[in-house]
């Protein structure tokens, strides 16, 4: 089992991972809203999937150039990556609010996304150091 992770985790298998997961949250966040019943809750889901979402965008593309530098990613490429994802999740609720049907930006969207990017590079930081990805 243990080989079959690193195998799935290996540099070009990484690379399509994150690939196919960025397009795939790209085209969920550029559907048009489904209009549901809506439901009162005290718990704020939208910006929990939004946190985890992003943590799991940056942990994979900073996961990807690390593999892809020989295990090694310095600062200011780490930097780049977190900016680009950021500036990600505030492109991708600019088009939501000019072009996607029942869709509007969110200013709480991209306050959970930039958290989940902070939980992704912390939680990656933690376990390179372990040597653990």
């Amino acid at each position: 089992m243990t080989r079959r992770i690193k195998k799935l985790l290996a540099h070009k298998s990484v690379s399509v991972v994150v690939v196919v997961y960025t397009l795939l949250i790209t085209l969920l966040f550029l559907m048009p809203k489904v209009v549901l019943i809506p439901v009162k809750t005290y718990i704020p889901f939208d910006k929990i999937g939004h946190t985890i979402i992003h943590l799991f965008l940056v942990f994979g593309w900073l996961l990807f150039f690390y593999r892809h530098d020989n295990k090694h990613l310095s600062i200011s490429k780490a930097r780049l990556i977190g900016l680009l994802c950021f500036f990600y999740g505030i492109i991708i609720e600019i088009i939501q609010e000019l072009m996607i049907p029942l869709r509007q930006a969110d200013f709480f969207d991209v306050l959970a996304n930039t958290i989940g990017l902070f939980i992704g590079f912390t939680l990656f930081w933690k376990l390179k150091d372990k040597k653990s990805v």
